[in-house]
């Protein structure tokens, strides 16, 4: 009673981290990049799921409007439901999304064949600073950002994604609502694997699917 499949081929959705509290590399300023650690995250996610602030969960392909400079662009999608502050499988933190592609948009199978073939792999937020303070790691010297006000985010293409962890982790048509799995005090949600069919921990997918690439290799 607890398992809902719903399949509807009319909506593409894609699953994974649009940010996280991983240095990213968009160097500029003399800065190796940004980190945005947990509670900034926390702003992101509460932006991204206010309602009064719908610029915050438009999905944009590969930052078009912004290089075009261009708000009135078609969007390349929306959140499907909203965004969760999660830990990252190597204890780290980030906002998850599940978004479905706008069928709509002029190059909707453009998008969804780069995202099933790894050309874009994953998410770029993008947003104004409003506030950060320098910082160190590993030597290096970033930005870390203490509030933003979020824009947006786009789907990243390989080359260019500021942030690798920002990973898209699951994509396709069909969808689990509600099917969980009990660990003595704690539950986890259960995604069936686009390759397999298995059933797997979503904070398990990742891992799971790298093990595919592997035994293809």
């Amino acid at each position: 009673g607890k398992i809902q499949l719903k399949e509807d081929e009319k909506d593409f959705h894609v699953s994974g981290f649009v940010a996280t509290s991983h240095p990213d590399r968009a160097e500029g300023n003399g800065f190796a990049g940004d980190i945005i650690p947990k509670s900034t995250l926390q702003k992101i996610t509460e932006q991204l799921n206010n309602r009064y602030k719908p610029e915050a969960g438009a999905v944009s392909y590969r930052h078009d409007w912004i290089k075009d400079k261009n708000p009135e662009l078609p969007l390349a999608g929306a959140m499907a439901s909203p965004a969760v502050l999660k830990q990252t499988e190597d204890g780290e933190w980030g906002v998850w999304v599940d978004t479905v592609v706008s069928k709509a948009h002029p190059n909707y199978n453009n998008i969804k064949s780069e995202i099933e073939q790894g050309i874009i792999p994953g998410h770029s937020i993008e947003y104004v600073t409003e506030k950060f303070i320098p910082t160190e790691k590993e030597g290096k010297k970033y930005r870390m950002l203490l509030d933003v006000d979020m824009l947006g985010y786009g789907f990243a293409n390989r080359r260019m994604i500021a942030n690798p962890h920002a990973e898209i982790v699951d994509f396709g048509y069909k969808e689990i609502l509600g099917l969980k799995e009990h660990h003595g005090d704690e539950e986890y949600s259960m995604e069936e694997c686009p390759e397999c069919k298995k059933k797997v921990r979503e904070d398990k997918m990742s891992e799971h699917k790298k093990e595919h690439k592997g035994e293809k290799e």
